[in-house]
């Protein structure tokens, strides 16, 4: 039996817009859904693919992905609530519920432990730059401080309409969020394409470069449009709930981005299985880790392409290789005739 027209119950004042509040969560829950297969499949990835990594690093992907978790069984219970239990009530409708409150706390823990991950990366790549660190941190700690105080601020909002007063805090949590994700990926690809341009070595190690810039900015153009979008919806129409499917979604995206990075240390490894023999002349180095312990790749002065970590054997890809071989030479102490081009295997000592 189809439930009477809410206009039937509207006693005290015009209906709640569904379309931009119940409307919001339902389209949130289901784009939150979906990405959490995605964290749950790369999750599976990453714990069978044999990656040997530090037990900080391991311990930092199950946390994700509890939070994940819990997150979005909060949402099913605030979709719960609205659209079941609140069925026939507007007034109900228009008040919100504990669980969407809570909801925050796991979603900003989560995108601050992804933003300090790759602020780790940016540690070792910028060879230890503290001034940037320390910038990009003064913006991520307000985001996650910021973001805790609106979760405890929002148990004292009953009614949606409240929002508005919450306007100021809110804009400048989004906006410091955003502004260290800037500060994250310009740097990130300032080194990755300083490292490619200081390195005179084979087409193999300068496509490994630009799977990492690729990575990072794709990663940094699908979380900068969400967060974008996030704050135009909030700012522009302040009373409704368009803003939330953005922010539902944004600790997903940030989880999924590391853990495609994580689990697509496996292809970068395969580019270099192939063994090959080269001259070495004058040669630079990088040194990228794709174990996920250090954070690479990182320019040294000398020496070959190293891919190392401290639990693994490292092996070695010359940067440069010689197009012509050298004059073969003579053994005289030996007396033989025979002429042997001076070769080195890379997976040799």
């Amino acid at each position: 039996m189809l439930s009477p027209p809410l206009s039937r119950y509207s006693a005290n004042g015009p209906n709640p817009n569904l379309n931009t509040t119940m409307g919001m969560i339902l389209i949130g829950l289901i784009l939150d859904t979906m990405l959490y297969g995605i964290v749950f499949f790369q999750t599976y990835l990453y714990f069978t693919s044999g990656a040997r990594d530090r037990t900080s690093l391991r311990a930092l992907v199950v946390v994700l992905w509890t939070l994940d978790t819990l997150q979005l069984a909060l949402l099913c219970h605030a979709a719960y609530h609205f659209l079941v239990l609140c069925n026939g009530h507007p007034d109900e409708l228009a008040k919100s519920v504990w669980s969407l409150n809570l909801e925050i706390a796991p979603s900003v823990i989560a995108t601050f432990m992804v933003r300090c991950f790759f602020t780790v990366r940016l540690w070792h790549l910028s060879q230890g730059n503290r001034f940037l660190i320390c910038i990009v941190m003064a913006f991520a700690l307000p985001q996650l401080g910021i973001g805790l105080s609106m979760c405890v601020t929002s148990f004292q909002a009953e009614m949606f309409s409240e929002l508005p007063k919450y306007m100021g805090l809110m804009t400048t949590q989004m906006s410091a969020a955003a502004t260290a994700d800037i500060l994250i990926t310009g740097p990130l690809l300032y080194y990755l394409n300083k490292s490619k341009s200081k390195v005179a070595g084979t087409r193999r190690t300068k496509s490994l470069i630009n799977r990492l810039i690729v990575w990072t900015v794709n990663t940094a153009l699908l979380t900068g449009v969400v967060e974008t979008a996030q704050v135009i919806s909030w700012v522009s129409a302040t009373k409704t709930l368009i803003f939330l499917p953005f922010h539902l979604i944004l600790a997903k995206l940030y989880t999924c981005s590391m853990l495609a990075m994580l689990n697509g240390r496996r292809g970068l490894r395969q580019t270099f299985d192939e063994p090959t023999h080269t001259l070495p002349r004058h040669r630079s180095s990088i040194v990228i880790s794709l174990h996920g312990d250090d954070t690479g790749p990182v320019l040294n002065e000398t020496g070959p392409l190293e891919f190392s970590n401290p639990t693994h054997p490292k092996f070695e890809v010359p940067t440069s290789v010689s197009l012509f071989p050298e004059r073969p030479r003579r053994d005289v102490d030996s007396g033989s005739c025979g002429d042997s081009p001076e070769v080195r295997d890379i997976h040799g000592p």
